[in-house]
């Protein structure tokens, strides 16, 4: 019973570990606002269109493209206010059968070193463990019946022709006849014809039968104290084992790259342009931008995510992945202290969770000046901003026992710095109608770095994009790409990165405009945003956006992500 209860006690630990993971991470980022610090979306036409904002006259010229200022001769007044979710990878561990794993290696790693537990919760109905030194066969009837798989493989390697009584014997035996041989199907049958003879659990029948057939039988090994201590796994062919290994490499995807943040971006901006000060002087813009990104993510540590499993009892074993399959293989105790993701989740000192607010505050100036040619323009643009970041940043071990404390905002710190964007426009004109234009801007790069005392310092690194549109009376296209990818804000183990590209149009009526677009991320797995905003008289403007990969969160369906804003915006 005590090799019983051991395996219930840590599952019990498991299944609390991945509750607490999860509802944690989903809470610490419900109770903050945020986003990454990628290019980002600033207005609601662009925010519609797709995100595309380059070479589109839009209130917001001053955030997305400097130049457009000049080549737009109207004093304007735009604002913004917008939230939303983003979230990568997370959402993988709430279908994650992270006990099935456990469970399913420690019986196969039990039943190596001659043990009898049980994959399930049938456990509690089977025999006690039968250990390494106890007899591999149990009466029945008057018949002996293997009841592990060192006793059917026992049963197996005789009915083979092998001579030998216990399995190092045997396997030696066996190996020695069939030396150069790669038919072992005689082997595989009569292995599968002592389990289904065996006194093992129903389920522990199915796997081992499929067992059988997977195992490469030339990378068997047998140790000389009779267990089984190394073995490989063809992929494919044993479905508790391959869905064991499914669930380790999400695992290990999760661990290395993830966050969850819920995201604002707001801000207002007043242009100043008109076409006798446009001639004279060139136009200025002042601007607010408001960008708070918080989330959490989980860090794991390289040196502790080695996959082996076990217990004094049953001995020790580890998982490797190889081409087109897996190697059991035995260990010790000494390296599932040190080196096993199982035993440092349970003990809590190795990976961590990180949860994380950063709040940066932009005050913009641009100023932009144009060329006129005989149908077409070219305007450059720059714009100072002074750039206020406040940080809150708190991690903690990942463990069964996972508290989270959400009492860390006395931790918060400022740092002040600035940045410079540039940026240029060419625009031809097509009649009276409209203009074609094509821009790009080149944002922060001076690489503004925020450093703090107790928190690690923030540099975001110059952005590149490119975009063009048609800018017309009535309607107008636009399409923005990012020449290269931006690094999201996250302190998972290999970090995240996305690399925009999307456009939209806009209808524009007197009183309404109706707007549309979609957008996707070549870097991340959101699928393709679907965007959408209205406009009416200048006063009321909402815009959506939604991603079309949907993931399930403990039952609950929603987008991984989805952003909303409501603003206005007045020109004269």
């Amino acid at each position: 019973m005590r090799d019983f209860t051991m395996h219930t006690n840590r599952m019990d630990k498991f299944r609390k570990y991945r509750k607490s993971v999860l509802c944690g991470a989903l809470f610490a980022s419900a109770f903050s606002v945020v986003e990454a610090m990628e290019f980002g979306t600033m207005g609601n036409v662009s925010a519609s269109m797709g995100g595309a904002g380059v070479a589109l006259k839009s209130p917001f010229a001053l955030y997305y493209n400097p130049a457009l200022l000049a080549s737009d001769s109207k004093m304007r007044i735009g604002y913004s206010i917008g939230v939303g979710l983003s979230q990568s990878n997370l959402d993988k561990l709430t279908n994650l059968n992270f006990v099935k794993m456990v469970e399913s290696l420690t019986s196969l790693g039990s039943q190596m070193g001659g043990g009898s537990k049980a994959i399930t919760k049938t456990t509690r109905s089977a025999a006690p463990a039968i250990n390494s030194g106890a007899m591999p066969f149990a009466a029945n009837g008057g018949a002996r019946a293997a009841s592990n798989l060192q006793g059917a493989l026992v049963e197996a390697l005789q009915n083979s022709g092998a001579k030998g009584s216990d399995l190092e014997t045997l396997w030696k035996d066996y190996e020695k006849n069939h030396q150069g041989s790669t038919d072992h199907s005689k082997l595989v049958e009569n292995l599968q014809s002592a389990v289904n003879n065996s006194n093992m659990t129903q389920e522990q029948k199915d796997m081992f039968n499929d067992f059988a057939g997977s195992v490469d039988w030339s990378d068997f090994e047998v140790g000389n104290n009779g267990k089984i201590t190394s073995m490989t796994i063809k992929s494919g062919s044993n479905g508790a084992l391959d869905a064991a290994m499914k669930d380790l490499d999400t695992l290990f995807e999760v661990l290395k790259n993830n966050n969850m943040n819920v995201i604002s971006q707001s801000g207002i901006v007043f242009q100043l342009s008109s076409e006798t000060m446009q001639e004279k002087f060139g136009s200025l813009a002042v601007g607010l931008f408001n960008t708070t990104q918080a989330g959490v993510s989980l860090v794991g540590d390289k040196s502790r995510m080695r996959l082996i499993f076990g217990d004094d009892s049953g001995g020790y074993y580890e998982l490797i992945t190889k081409p087109g399959g897996y190697t059991l293989k035995e260990s010790n105790k000494a390296d599932y202290d040190k080196f096993s993701i199982l035993q440092s989740v349970e003990k809590g000192d190795a990976h961590k969770v990180v949860s994380s607010v950063f709040n940066l505050t932009e005050l913009p100036v641009g100023y932009a000046y144009r060329f006129n040619f005989d149908n077409s323009e070219l305007s450059i643009g720059v714009a100072g901003k002074l750039m206020l970041g406040a940080s809150l940043y708190h991690e903690q071990f990942l463990g069964s026992n996972l508290q989270f404390n959400t009492n860390f905002a006395s931790n918060i710190q400022y740092n002040t710095t600035f940045g410079i964007d540039l940026g240029t426009y060419y625009g031809y004109n097509i009649g009276d109608s409209g203009q074609f234009g094509v821009g790009f801007v080149a944002k922060n790069i001076n690489t503004p770095t925020f450093r703090f005392d107790t928190a690690p310092t923030i540099s975001i690194k110059p952005q590149y994009r490119a975009g063009i549109a048609y800018n017309g009376k009535r309607f107008s296209l636009a399409f923005d790409a990012d020449v290269l990818p931006n690094e999201v804000l996250t302190y998972s183990q290999y970090g995240l990165h996305s690399q925009m590209i999307g456009g939209g149009f806009k209808l524009d009526y007197r009183f309404v405009d109706v707007r549309g677009g979609v957008a996707y991320d070549l870097r991340r797995d959101t699928g393709a945003i679907l965007t959408a905003g209205v406009n009416i008289l200048g006063l009321i403007d909402i815009a959506a956006e939604v991603g079309t990969t949907w993931v399930d969160y403990f039952g609950t369906t929603a987008p991984k992500y989805a952003n909303v804003r409501v603003g206005g915006s007045f020109s004269w």
